[in-house]
């Protein structure tokens, strides 16, 4: 076979390919999602990780800047598909504690400062499981996220002395 027949047989493919590409499919033909808001796109990443099994190891990053926002989006998950296994329950667990880990990082202030669907979903994780392990780790994360709602800082600015504070007239930032 010469490298013309080849490059003829290999040619269609890679148009298909590129098409599928192009058309936003992917090989298992589902539509990709190309633009989403930073809300779709963070309830779409609790989603993902609720999948996942307690202790949960992914999405620190993502996890982190949500604070209040993450319950709320599993509260909004909890209304489609029904009540949560107790696998599930350990892995919302996990996100809220991830959610208020750092509280410097949570964008949002009123995130940051409020718990109202944290409280919320923990009541109701509380509520729908016979598991004690499960109802005192409740206890424990409320008790945690109430405690860090309570004392949270406000996002440092650059008048309030923080990143990107220029130095002192005549001064270097190196001495």
């Amino acid at each position: 076979m010469t490298i013309g027949r080849m490059l003829l047989l290999a040619v269609p493919w890679t148009v298909v390919c590129a098409q599928d590409f192009v058309l936003g499919k992917d090989y298992a033909s589902r539509p990709v999602k190309r633009y989403q808001t930073a809300d779709e796109y963070s309830r779409d990443v609790v989603k993902y990780l609720l999948a996942f099994p307690s202790p949960l190891q992914n999405g620190n990053v993502q996890l982190h800047r949500l604070g209040d926002r993450a319950a709320g989006y599993i509260l909004e998950i909890l209304k489609t598909p029904g009540p949560l296994t107790d696998a599930e329950m350990r892995t919302a667990l996990d996100i809220v504690h991830k959610a208020y880990e750092k509280p410097r990082s949570i964008m949002v202030e009123a995130n940051r400062k409020s718990s109202t669907a944290t409280v919320t979903l923990l009541q109701d994780i509380g509520a729908a499981t016979q598991d004690p392990a499960i109802r005192s780790r409740a206890l424990d994360e409320q008790i945690f996220v109430m405690t860090i709602a309570a004392t949270a800082l406000p996002l440092r600015t650059p008048s309030s002395g923080g990143i990107g504070t220029p130095p002192a007239p005549g001064t270097t930032p190196f001495r």
